[in-house]
């Protein structure tokens, strides 16, 4: 794996599932703005199973159907609490994917967004990272051969 990128849904309605229209309109923002990286490479969208991250990772894998990008849902990229217990599983699964694809994008939710980035750094990298915050439709870019993070 070459890059990471690790993206918080799309803004949802009231109802807690659907995306909104600026929702939509983020997520195709945010797909723009990844185009070259994702441009001729092996792609694995993981994807919380909860529906606003799914209608999200759709709308990506839609965008960059032509690189033809695989798909997984998982119980794993969603958590309940800010505890962040279950960041060893999520790096598990990254990582059983990393030799297979150039780069991942995990679409998932606020804690792990804000604490799997400095903790897969950490392990992998063997860099210091602080934690960030993203706003919903917005993603942080983890290169991992340059060890560098954007947002």
């Amino acid at each position: 794996m070459k890059t990471l990128i690790i993206v918080r849904h799309g803004e949802e309605e009231p109802n807690g599932i659907d995306l909104t229209v600026d929702g939509v309109k983020a997520i195709i923002a945010l797909v723009q703005m990844i185009e070259d990286i994702v441009k001729n490479q092996k792609i694995m969208i993981l994807s919380s199973d909860k529906d606003r991250a799914v209608e999200t990772a759709m709308i990506i894998q839609r965008i960059i159907r032509k690189e033809r990008p695989h798909f997984a849902e998982t119980n794993i990229l969603w958590t309940e609490d800010s505890k962040g217990e279950k960041l060893d599983d999520v790096l598990k699964l990254v990582l059983s994917y990393e030799k297979e694809y150039d780069v991942i994008i995990m679409v998932t939710h606020t804690d792990y967004v804000r604490d799997f980035p400095p903790f897969f750094a950490k392990k992998q990298l063997n860099k210091n990272l602080h934690p960030f915050n993203c706003m919903k439709g917005e993603g942080l870019i983890l290169d991992c051969s340059e060890m560098t993070l954007k947002k």
